[in-house]
């Protein structure tokens, strides 16, 4: 009986570590994005390309 709570103990940590895991790298991905794109818009303004002498 207690080789079957320790079983079920072991199981629920590993999953609840790796919910833990899959939200901080959805978090990461969202906020990376987020950041992202608002660095490239701000970027792409600023760069000119001079063509002529």
């Amino acid at each position: 009986m207690k080789r079957n709570v320790v079983i079920f103990l072991i199981i629920l940590i590993l999953f609840i570590l790796i919910a833990l895991i899959a939200y901080a790298i959805y978090y990461l991905q969202t906020r990376m994005a987020v950041g992202g794109t608002s660095a490239s818009d701000s970027e792409s303004g600023r760069k000119r390309v001079w063509l002529g002498t």
